[in-house]
């Protein structure tokens, strides 16, 4: 008998490779398909997203399957995906799902005024993936619910999804996708693994006017996701009656980065009850005319970081590189028990507020941030004291031409506002003041900051405005502190040129960077404001005007 090794060894190769190998993808075709067919083939394609459910539920899809939908198709009064006719979620029981589409042309629509487009809870599937369909439409049920809903799912990307809300006859008022949910008695709802949402563009969730009535329609939400990682990115939500990006009881390691967030009637991002998150580089606006209606926070926020009642102090929240222009609302509001705040490197514009925080926020970082152009009250701090804690540190910042640039004031939740920090700013041509202080100093420390001009009244004490010797004669503040011009490039480059006061003359708050992530210190000391001066040599000539 001859042994033919080589069948042999490549049997035993095969019996080796993974089981996502053996994956198998299937075609869906809501006018060509048929639910009788093998489905494993564009000619051959399923019609409905019921035969999916059932044949997960019957004969079961496989590690690292693949379903896809043909675009320019609609699936109306269908049953929702992951949830069938006899309200079963489906048990998919493997690693590695993906719905997505194929074909050219408009989205494979999944009709949202009709059924809910997606339904999944299910803790015995991992690595699912959906992407690339359209789930527009809020009229497949009476109250609220959320048009894509995944729960328990470990590992989940949720990329290209198309969501318009005013789509269909009725607009009820749905979230848009939620990812979690708190929990259910004893079962964690929530995602866990590496979970993602990009690419995605979330609109007109609400009544058909938006803002309308308090009404809490969210754009993405993602709740109770207490391990493994979260990143949102590179999404469009806008027209939103009240949050565009919610994250709601999360511990897991986040990231917000590179969206486009506006018109949402409270906060294009809220941070609540969460810890682990980094905020940067996303565009977030109100077109003009836009009032926020949506949620009870008067006037509304761009970003909102707080605590709920209950949860304890939650910690470890970066807000950086983020151009906020929040119209009728303050760009970022930070209160209720939330600790280690570091806000860096932020563009504030034509909004009623910069940054407010107050009502037990501990350990706020303030620094190398731009506020102008219509910023009216730029800074306002109500905070009060906790365990002799340092709470607020103000550093290099920037404000110009905003109604008052830092307020000081006693909240009337709050008890002393105490233990602020306010060094090396730059204010400049404030409408009203460059400090308002409702309440006396206490242990606030102000000292090494530029105020120009020095005309008039502009600063302000209790009851009374002072100019800038009375207010150091009242406070016994602002030894080191200056009021000639800082000499800046322009109205809206705010570089120091190199005559200006403000250059090795700050002190030194232990930051490493500026705005433009310069090394500090330049030159024989820290400079005030937020960009360190730099001069530069070449070929042994000294370019005396700086280089930025």
């Amino acid at each position: 008998m001859t042994v033919k090794y080589g069948s042999i060894i490549a049997l035993f190769c095969l019996l080796l490779l993974p089981s996502w190998a053996w994956a198998v993808t299937y075609y869906v075709d809501a006018t060509d398909g048929s639910d009788v067919a093998a489905g494993t083939s564009t000619e051959t394609a399923w019609q409905t997203i019921e035969k999916i459910n059932d044949y997960a539920e019957v004969t079961g899809f496989a590690n690292g399957d693949t379903i896809k939908f043909q675009r320019e198709e609609t699936w109306t009064g269908d049953e929702t995906l992951g949830y069938d006719a006899s309200a079963h979620f489906i048990d998919f029981g493997i690693a590695g799902l993906t719905f997505e589409d194929y074909g050219s042309g408009a989205l494979p629509f999944f009709d949202g005024d009709s059924q809910q487009p997606i339904n999944i809870r299910d803790d015995t599937l991992s690595n699912l993936t959906i992407k690339n369909i359209d789930v527009s439409g809020q009229g497949w049920q009476v109250g609220k619910s959320t048009n894509v809903f995944i729960r328990e799912v470990s590992g989940v990307v949720i990329d290209g999804l198309y969501l318009n809300g005013h789509v269909g006859s009725d607009y009820n008022g749905k979230n848009g996708i939620t990812l979690g949910a708190l929990p259910d008695g004893e079962d964690e709802l929530g995602c866990s693994g590496t979970v993602e949402i990009k690419n995605c563009t979330v609109f007109n969730l609400g009544p058909e006017t938006i803002p309308s009535v308090v009404l809490d329609f969210v754009g993405l939400v993602v709740i109770d996701q207490n391990s493994g990682t979260l990143s949102i990115h590179d999404n469009t939500v806008h027209t939103i009656n009240d949050d565009g990006i919610q994250l709601y009881h999360n511990l897991a390691a986040t990231t917000l980065y590179d969206n486009d967030l506006y018109n949402c009637g409270e906060q294009p991002i809220d941070i609540k009850s969460s810890s682990n998150i980094t905020v940067y580089d996303n565009e977030i606006y109100r077109t003009a005319g836009f009032t926020g209606l949506g949620g009870i926070t008067d006037p509304p926020d761009c970003i909102e970081i707080h605590d709920t009642a209950d949860l304890e102090t939650m910690t470890t929240i970066v807000v950086r590189n983020n151009d906020i222009h929040c119209g009728n609302g303050v760009g970022i509001r930070v209160m209720d028990n939330m600790a280690e705040v570091e806000i860096y490197n932020n563009e504030f514009t034509d909004s009623v507020g910069g940054i407010w925080v107050y009502r037990e926020a501990i350990n706020v970082s303030i620094h190398h941030n731009l506020f102008h152009n219509g910023a009216d009250d730029c800074l306002k701090i109500g905070i009060s004291t906790a365990d002799g804690a340092t709470l607020t540190a103000v550093y290099n910042n920037v404000f110009y031409e905003c109604d008052e640039s830092i307020i000081v004031e006693e909240a009337a939740w709050s008890a002393e506002n105490d233990q602020n920090l306010f060094k090396n700013n730059i204010s400049i041509n404030p409408d009203n003041y460059h400090v308002k202080s409702i309440e006396s100093i206490l242990s606030n420390t102000f000292d090494y900051n530029s105020y120009y001009p020095d005309t008039g009244t502009l600063f302000y004490l209790v009851d009374t405005a002072y100019n800038f010797t009375d207010w150091k004669t009242q406070t016994s503040q602002d030894a080191n502190s200056i009021t000639s011009d800082p000499v800046v490039s322009s109205t809206s480059d705010f570089h120091l040129q190199n005559t200006s006061p403000c250059i090795d003359t700050g002190t030194d708050v232990s930051l490493t960077t500026d705005y433009d992530g310069v090394a500090i210190p330049q030159g024989a000391g820290v400079d005030r404001g937020a960009y360190e001066y730099l001069s530069a040599t070449i070929q042994g000539c000294t370019i005396t005007g700086g280089v930025h």
